[in-house]
């Protein structure tokens, strides 16, 4: 944040979120608020594949938590993305992703 390398920020974020996610339960809410920024400062940046990874680990937490609404709005924009910019192999992961809902 202090040598504005937004990208790196954002990617801290991202991981930050997916990490809280997966190993603390209880923190859902605060892995919630890093993938949104994350996806925040990269739809700034105009990094479109990053932010489309953003919503699929955003889908697979909201899926994790039991909020299968949200997971299946996520999930299907990180697939249309996806399939629209022809990342196939993130494409497929979204596709594993969505079929667990």
């Amino acid at each position: 944040k202090k040598n504005n390398e937004k990208s790196i920020e954002a990617g801290s974020w991202l991981l930050l979120g997916t990490i809280l996610g997966k190993t603390d339960p209880l923190k859902i809410n605060k892995a919630e608020e890093c993938i949104l920024k994350a996806i925040e400062i990269h739809k700034g940046l105009k990094t479109k594949a990053y932010y489309s990874l953003g919503h699929l680990y955003l889908g697979q937490l909201y899926l994790n938590a039991g909020k299968k609404d949200k997971a299946l709005d996520n999930l299907k924009k990180a697939e249309g993305m996806f399939r629209e910019m022809g990342m196939d192999y993130w494409l497929g992961k979204a596709r594993e992703v969505l079929r667990a809902v």
